[in-house]
């Protein structure tokens, strides 16, 4: 696959191109939607007695960082902080006082810039194609219509969780990969890829992990030229190293080494509360690791399935997968094409769903904790559902007017 050599790439110019007109059109978009979402939730939870947090009564990490804030805001570090996300809220809180709606606000303009950055995506694997606001089929549109109205996504987005920064930080690192895929001259992708990389790494380091092993995988794949490999590996050895993680973030994949240890981190952590669905991996053979593994992976990337409905929470669910198996075809056509380097540019889109998905199903057996670990993989799948979907409605347009 030959890359494409776009000289202005170096420019500071290229920073604003998130000004262009469909990502602002979709940024203001989202945001509008996440603001009346953000209220509607916000006045219901005070309504139910959760004092504008969480609206649920299974609760959230919410009050905890809430609290942990607080008290780096007075000087106290907490005994156990098991992610930054404190300390930008400390820091948000240090401007403008520890303001719940605040915290909120933040998450819900890095939600809306999710969906900008997705709508990027889709443009530069459709920049060849004319773009028209006005025709919603254009794989644009589409994948700003699917980001904005993604339920997980604007409901995560409105809450005081780590999830829009944690998504806003892949999916940054992810459009910056592929613009070095795409043959983007000048160091302003790699200066991008690699600071949003070093900071996913610090928020969750499997998936940051996976991240920039897909990125590298896909370059050998796709044979790249060897500095771009070469220094792609560089990125996956110091990014982590700089998040404390040690180099190639062994310190926290040597926990996934052992399968006795995978399985009761699985057991004692993700398969335990009215969202757990009693989905197992058999860690034992080869044979029945695959077979269970297969099941796991289907359920984080489609579940949950009508017969695992064990709760209202896991119904819930319910209501937002089912949609998602009308892409089945899209997602099955998408790996057939990756496996034979048919693909293209948008199939590293998929390449990375799939490492994330497999990370999840191999730890998680929670529908609660699936639904927010997979919204980066299910936003960058959805951007390749638009692009794919999008292309063969312009397609079958095209043929119909011809005749």
């Amino acid at each position: 696959m030959g890359a494409k050599v776009c000289p202005q790439s170096g420019s500071l110019a290229r920073i604003g191109e998130i000004f262009n007109r469909p990502a602002l059109l979709w940024l203001l978009i989202a945001l509008a939607v996440r603001l009346l979402a953000g209220t509607v939730l916000h006045l219901y939870s005070e309504a139910q007695g959760f004092a504008g947090f969480y609206p649920l009564a299974s609760g959230s990490d919410d009050r905890v960082f809430w609290s942990q804030a607080q008290s780096l805001l007075a000087g106290i570090t907490p005994e156990r902080i098991f992610c930054p996300y404190p300390y930008v809220l400390s820091a948000l809180f240090s401007v403008f006082g520890p303001s719940l709606v605040a915290g909120k606000l933040l998450n819900i303009a890095l939600g809306s810039l999710i969906v900008s950055i997705g709508v990027l995506i889709a443009r530069e694997l459709t920049a060849e194609r004319p773009y028209n606001w006005r025709e919603l089929r254009h794989p644009v549109n589409l994948a700003g219509l699917f980001l904005t109205i993604y339920p997980s996504a604007v409901f995560h987005s409105t809450q005081l969780l780590r999830d829009s920064l944690v998504v806003f930080l892949g999916i940054a690192a992810i459009y910056f990969a592929l613009r070095i895929i795409r043959g983007y001259r000048g160091v302003w992708p790699w200066f991008g890829y690699g600071l949003a990389l070093t900071l996913f790494y610090a928020f969750r380091p499997y998936a940051a992990f996976a991240l920039a092993t897909g990125f590298t995988l896909y370059l050998l794949y796709y044979r790249q030229t060897a500095t771009t490999v070469l220094v792609s590996l560089f990125g996956a050895l110091v990014a982590p190293w700089l998040a404390d993680w040690g180099p190639f973030a062994w310190r926290y994949l040597v926990m996934f080494v052992e399968p006795v240890t995978v399985e009761s981190f699985r057991e004692e952590v993700y398969a335990i509360g009215g969202s757990a669905i009693g989905v197992t991996v058999d860690f034992t053979s080869i044979h029945g690791f695959l077979w269970t593994y297969a099941y796991s992976f289907f359920t984080a990337m489609f579940g949950p399935f009508i017969w695992q409905l064990r709760s209202p929470v896991v119904a819930v669910g319910l209501v937002e997968s089912l949609p998602m198996l009308l892409f089945i075809p899209i997602w099955a056509k998408g790996i057939w094409r990756l496996l034979t380097r048919r693909s293209g540019e948008a199939g590293f889109l998929l390449f990375i769903s799939l490492l994330l998905i497999g990370a999840i199903a191999l730890f998680s057996a929670n529908i609660g904790a699936n639904i927010r670990l997979r919204l980066l993989p299910w936003n960058v799948f959805l951007i390749f559902a638009a692009v794919q979907f999008g292309e063969r409605l312009q397609k079958s347009s095209g043929q119909s007017g011809r005749k």
